[in-house]
């Protein structure tokens, strides 16, 4: 994979985090509602209220090239200094401790699981949103 478009698709999935966490927050939110008993609260049966957590798959959390999810937060969120530039991605990640190829692997496999999993959404979003 040429590095440049794994940052390139980075930025994307970045840009799309708090959309697809939306996504699966109201995918959530419709399961919950399903699941609730006629005579239930209608507030909860309609989406409205607090959002529903959703758990991940705990296999999706296991370190990509040794890169955790907190790790993959911290590092995007780094670029915030720099105005979001990902092509800033790979310099912020070697301040961690990160190398390039091991840069390259994480993003690609912690992406994949981002649109995979709702809960892997919510996760990073929550620890982007704290750090």
């Amino acid at each position: 994979m040429n590095i440049i478009k794994g940052f390139r698709d980075m930025g994307a999935m970045l840009n799309a985090a708090p959309g697809l966490i939306e996504s699966g927050n109201e995918m959530a939110a419709q399961a919950k509602a399903m699941q609730t008993p006629a005579a239930g609260s209608s507030a909860g049966a309609y989406g409205f209220g607090a959002p529903v957590q959703i758990e991940p798959n705990p296999a999706n959390l296991v370190p990509i090239a040794g890169v955790d999810i907190e790790l993959w937060a911290r590092i995007a969120k780094g670029i915030a200094p720099y105005g979001y530039d990902v092509s800033k991605l790979p310099a912020v990640a070697a301040s961690f401790g990160v190398a390039p190829a091991d840069w390259e692997i994480a993003v690609e496999g912690w992406n994949t699981r981002l649109a995979a999993d709702p809960g892997i959404a919510q996760r990073f979003n929550a620890i982007y949103r704290a750090v």
